[in-house]
């Protein structure tokens, strides 16, 4: 079951190219005696491709097939459709690839002169057959014929071109046909030439259009005018009218994707653009002529060719795929045997013969055992076999190694048929990915506070990253130059050339964009920031890493700054990080940020222990408004984290809180505060927190600092006198710097 759902996920990868079929012209191939266009579709559906509909038409049923990408090359025609309904019902097809009736191919006596065709884009042309054909009687189609074109959507011309679109979607091989006397009339040598545009150059093609051309589309020219958009569209120059006479019957294979770009750039596809964009099978060419000519005699009368040309420098061979049969087995989760396996193949039109090292083995064994045929039905080989050899036709290009072997075995099988097991594996709890966990606990986290997340774009202008200044090396972006902004390629607008460096950039303009709605703003964003430097041995290396941002922009508050300080703090804490404290980003700058984003005059560094874990400051660009920022580098937190992961026994004994209120200078950062009061190394005193900050006139230029300082022991319940030996030290401490203690 579990292979079923991989192979049905598998080919949901691949886009679906719609096409009609007719049931009748089914019928031509295959019997279908009681089975209804219905169960046509079903059967497609569950074992090929999906069928979107079914509808009447007169006498007949339409199907509209989703051919999947990967057999666009050989499933865009009846033939192939009719052999897949075969395999699947476990019929043998009226005819095949081998056995339909075509006409042997026999030169006459000329009376033409020769036609020179060469092929300068050989890579782009990997064959090219053709045949010159005269006394041809171009007239209107026989119903039976004009019938089975309109039936799937194609409209009747003339007899000559409804064969080439009749053999098109019977084998799938598009076809053209030139009138040979006007090829004869633009160049005297009967010279045509198959290569790539030049820029500028025109044709017009026979809906009537003259197109101008870029460079690189392949085109047929004869003397110095265009008269073909090879595998797309034939020109008015060459068209087949009711004076035609005589005729130049193209075959040709052109390469898939330089057929696909040209479609792209003109904007114009065709049924045979359509096939030819996938690829096909270049001997597929010989089919063809040869179905050609046999029906061109009957619709038409007596025909004669007078000359072949064929361009194929290069020719295809089968390939061959070892198939080990316990393999299928093991993959399909049901036990098939050989024959069985062998009989699905060869439905498929795949042939088969024995491994060399299982026919050695065999032959010792069992002597008379019959080997398996190169071509032909295939037989047993005899109770040891272990694995095949087959040989894929080459119209198959999708199959190329065993498991697409196993694929079109498990399919024509069905599905269905495969038993649901549970599989017999060790089932272990999956890893926890904690950077996500962490994110999840991050998002959480701010969506309480009120935050916003947004998600930016990655790429920017450089506008956003030329202009950053950096100071000195940081954490993760380290080199000899300072790091630069990560260029692209291929950039997908003008203002988008570049990956970001900081999600700063972006939650500003974000709160630019939303000045005009709200007065107050909270943002996050979590996501990855690039850059490039050079490393000591001049090599150029680019870094990326997981960051983390949020924005703030208050209305009503004096402070915005350590509010949102508070909040970095609370987050960072909330991971078991309790080692934080705010650093003077100008006095010491170990990573690189933005002083066209940041005013460096508010800016702090934000860090655990000796590590830099980000920067909280105030941002540029909001004269009327108090705008603050900080972005955090989410792979440091992760690893202080996960480093601080200790068990601690809850205290047994109560904690003593000291309030305390100091007035220090304007310009004394908290930080410093904070230093002194820990300078002493006072074990009991486990936590001290800031809970006021104020700035008056009648402080004398002065700025009140409170502190709670909270004292616990791990061994005994502290006393008063204890408690206030401790503040009584701490506080000469900071009477001896020159700050004054408030009482």
């Amino acid at each position: 079951m579990g292979v079923a759902l991989f192979f049905i996920l598998y080919s949901l990868f691949f886009i679906l190219d719609f096409m009609l079929f007719s049931y009748n012209w089914l019928k031509q191939y295959i019997d279908l005696t009681n089975i209804s266009a219905q169960k046509v579709g079903e059967l497609l559906t569950l074992h090929s491709f999906e069928v979107e509909s079914i509808k009447k038409n007169g006498n007949d049923w339409i199907l509209d097939v989703d051919v999947l990408a990967n057999r666009g090359h050989d499933c865009r025609c009846h033939l192939a459709i009719a052999m897949e309904l075969a395999a699947i019902l476990g019929k043998k097809p009226k005819q095949n690839y081998q056995n339909l009736a075509s006409q042997k191919i026999t030169l006459a006596q000329a009376k033409l002169k020769p036609v020179n065709i060469k092929v300068q884009s050989s890579k782009q042309v990997s064959r090219y057959a053709a045949l010159v054909i005269e006394n041809i009687k171009v007239a209107i189609s026989p119903k039976w014929l004009v019938d089975y074109l309109e039936a799937i959507g194609l409209r009747s011309i003339n007899n000559v071109v409804d064969l080439t679109n009749y053999i098109m979607c019977e084998v799938g091989q598009p076809m053209h046909a030139f009138d040979y006397d006007k090829i004869l009339a633009l160049s005297s040598e009967g010279k045509m030439i198959v290569r790539l545009s030049r820029q500028g150059e025109k044709v017009v093609t026979l809906d009537g259009v003259e197109r101008e051309l870029p460079t690189g589309i392949l085109v047929i020219e004869a003397g110095k005018k265009l008269i073909d958009l090879a595998g797309i569209m034939g020109g008015q120059a060459s068209e087949i009218g009711p004076e035609t006479k005589n005729i130049i019957l193209q075959a040709a294979c052109f390469d898939g994707p330089t057929i696909r770009r040209a479609t792209k750039l003109l904007g114009h596809r065709t049924d045979a653009s359509d096939i030819y964009q996938h690829n096909i099978d270049p001997n597929l060419a010989d089919l063809a002529l040869g179905r050609s000519l046999h029906l061109l005699k009957e619709v038409t009368g007596l025909v004669r060719v007078v000359q072949k040309i064929d361009f194929y420098p290069e020719k295809k061979i089968a390939k061959q795929i070892k198939l080990d049969l316990a393999q299928v087995n093991s993959l399909l989760g049901v036990e098939l045997s050989r024959d069985k396996i062998i009989q699905i193949l060869q439905s498929l039109d795949f042939v088969a013969r024995k491994s060399d090292s299982d026919a050695s083995a065999q032959h010792q064994s069992h002597p008379e055992a019959p080997r398996i045929v190169a071509r032909g039905k295939l037989r047993a080989e005899g109770p040891h076999t272990k694995s095949i050899i087959v040989l894929v036709p080459i119209r198959r290009l999708d199959v190329v190694m065993p498991e697409d072997l196993i694929e079109e075995i498990g399919r024509i099988y069905g599905y269905e048929k495969i038993p649901a097991k549970m599989p017999y594996i060790n089932l272990a709890p999956p890893e926890i990915n904690q950077q996500a966990a962490y994110k999840n606990q991050i998002r959480q986290s701010l969506i309480n506070w009120g935050f916003n997340e947004t998600i930016n774009y990655v790429f920017t202008p450089h506008l956003f990253d030329e202009r950053r200044i950096y100071r000195q090396k940081g954490e993760g972006f380290t080199g000899q130059n300072g790091p630069s902004a990560v260029p692209l390629q291929n950039p997908i607008a003008k203002d988008k050339i570049c990956l970001r460096m900081s999600l700063i950039p972006g939650l500003a303009q974000n709160i630019k964009n939303n000045l005009k709605y709200f007065s107050a703003i909270r943002l996050f964003e979590i996501g990855r920031i690039w850059c490039q430097n050079l490393n000591q041995n001049k090599q150029l290396i680019i870094h990326e890493k997981e960051s983390l941002a949020g924005v703030l922009l208050c209305s009503d508050e004096k402070e915005p700054f350590f509010v949102l300080k508070g909040f970095v703090e609370n987050l960072i804490q909330s991971f078991g990080i309790s080692d934080i404290w705010f650093d003077d980003a100008l006095a010491k700058d170990e990573s690189a940020f933005l002083e066209n984003d940041f005013n460096v005059r508010a800016l702090a560094q934000i860090k655990t222990g000796d590590r830099l874990l980000g920067y909280c400051g105030e941002l540029r660009d909001f004269a009327e408004s108090s705008a603050v920022g900080f972005e955090l580098d989410l792979d440091v937190l992760t690893q202080e984290t996960i480093s601080e992961r200790m068990y601690e026994p809850l205290a047994k004994y109560p904690s003593s809180v000291r309030d305390l209120a100091i007035l220090v200078p304007p310009k004394t950062k908290v930080g410093q505060v904070l230093g002194e009061i820990n300078e002493l190394n006072v074990l009991e005193l486990i936590d001290v927190d800031l809970f006021d900050l104020y700035q008056g006139e009648e402080l004398d230029d002065k700025k009140n600092l409170a502190f709670h300082l909270i004292f616990q022991s791990s061994k005994k319940t502290l006393t008063d006198r204890e408690v206030d030996g401790f503040m009584a030290k701490i506080i000469k401490n900071l009477q001896e710097k020159g700050w004054e203690i408030r009482k």
